[in-house]
């Protein structure tokens, strides 16, 4: 782990005597680590509460890397708000097997991995669902606003979810959730929600929704406002946050994890 700010390197194969039990080679920089390193890393780090934004451009990989964050905690909730979604609809069929016997015979069972369901609450004993109240027209707004509303008021009582919001800007800012958005991530930690927030713009969120985030997951941001508002919710100079990200951008789909202003590593 690096305590400070400083260039990245490619990921080496090869190891060094500092880096020899993870396989990286620092040489003084931060290393880019693959997606079992920084998963086996946040695995270690994060902790139940403790919330995450993960912040970049359409396009760079918010939403695998958000599913592939969710599977570290039990109780998993996806909200889902673009009426189509190629990664969504991935993530929505992905299956796995069991072996069960029938009638003397063994034979493979295929099971959905998450619950696909368009209303709140989901149903019994079901702790991976996908809330997907698709908008299939420009005024399905009101019928997303009141099922997402009701679906982030459960999961503030009930208080043992752990929920990604693909896109808070659109929760935020074309459907005005942003009081239980930021009652959730302000208020969630205590009430035991743990919170994972993607945004494409940040700058237009209410930066009230990221003052209890611990993690901050950003890839390369184009648009001077935005990365300005990154270093401030992650603690960081703007000046050397303005430099570390304009490294990113020869580092495609790669991205720095700080913590509580430290940056952690680079995940790609």
């Amino acid at each position: 782990m690096v305590h400070s700010p400083i260039p990245l390197a490619p990921y080496r194969a090869r190891a060094s005597r500092r880096g020899s039990r993870a396989g990286i080679d620092y040489d003084n920089r931060i290393p880019i680590i693959t997606r079992a390193g920084w998963l086996a890393g946040m695995a270690k780090l994060w902790k139940n509460g403790e919330h995450v934004a993960i912040i970049g451009p359409t396009g760079e990989g918010k939403t695998t890397v958000g599913y592939q964050l969710m599977p570290l905690k039990s109780h998993e909730v996806i909200i889902a708000t673009k009426p189509f979604d190629d990664t969504q609809e991935l993530f929505a069929h992905r299956t796995y097997t069991t072996q069960e016997r029938h009638w003397g015979r063994v034979r493979t069972v295929e099971h959905p991995v998450y619950t696909v369901i368009d209303e709140w609450p989901p149903p019994d004993n079901t702790d991976k669902v996908i809330l997907w109240a698709k908008a299939r027209t420009t005024h399905d707004d009101g019928y997303q606003y009141l099922v997402l509303d009701e679906a982030l008021n459960g999961i503030y009582q009930s208080g043992h979810w752990c929920v990604f919001i693909d896109d808070c800007n659109e929760l935020v800012g074309s459907l005005g959730l942003g009081k239980p958005v930021r009652k959730v991530m302000n208020m969630g930690r205590s009430a035991g929600v743990t919170a994972v927030v993607g945004a494409n713009r940040p700058c237009r969120v209410p930066r009230e929704c990221f003052a209890q985030v611990r993690y901050v997951l950003s890839y390369y941001i184009p648009d001077e406002r935005d990365t300005d508002t990154v270093a401030e919710i992650a603690g960081l100079n703007k000046t050397r946050y303005r430099e570390l990200n304009e490294q990113l951008q020869y580092y495609p789909h790669c991205f720095y994890c700080t913590h509580r202003r430290r940056t952690v590593m680079v995940g790609r």
